[in-house]
């Protein structure tokens, strides 16, 4: 058998046209599960917000049904999203404080009223869970009270908590 004496390697024969297609291919294929896996982990700020939010009221309506005294739930908002919180009241001083360390921004509407910031405050009756006032009046608690949320990240999902005054319902729509 002959041995190939004079063979060399040419080295700069590069990738064939093969190898370059595969490769990116399986490139587009990383960054498209990696595009998708961030949207998802952004777009999840706004549902864990409203839930937070709707976890909390239900924790001031069963308060104020079974103990004595008045809760109020007080919702901050602020223009810097990672400051949101929650503060929920008993006879005017403080009771329980959630943080909301998320990036989603808050929105309230009830009534005729817009709130992007400040603070809003809901009080159920004791009596039967209904929403009994909203800022301190009871005009103001009529109909359905909207709590939005919106991903400040890089999408702008979105997801609402209603609050039906009527019976103290509240509920996370995406």
């Amino acid at each position: 058998m002959a041995k190939n004496v004079g063979y060399k390697p040419d080295k700069n024969a590069g990738y064939s046209l093969i190898e370059l297609i595969v490769i990116i291919s399986i490139m587009a294929v990383m960054v498209g599960i990696l595009s998708f896996g961030l949207s998802l982990m952004f777009s999840r700020d706004a549902e864990y917000v409203a839930k937070t939010i709707d976890d909390e009221l239900a924790e001031v309506r069963m308060l104020s049904m079974s103990k004595d005294g008045v809760f109020v739930m007080k919702l901050h908002i602020d223009s810097d999203p990672s400051q949101n919180k929650i503060v929920i009241e008993r006879g005017g001083a403080e009771y329980k404080t959630v943080d909301i360390k998320k990036s989603a921004s808050l929105k309230v509407n009830y009534g005729t009223e817009e709130k992007t910031s400040g603070d809003v405050k809901f009080e159920f009756d004791k009596a039967n869970g209904s929403v009994k006032a909203i800022d301190g009046d009871p005009d103001n608690a009529v109909g359905v009270c909207t709590i939005t949320a919106t991903s400040s990240k890089l999408s702008s999902k979105t997801a609402m908590v209603d609050l039906v005054a009527t019976t103290g319902r509240h509920y996370v729509r995406k």
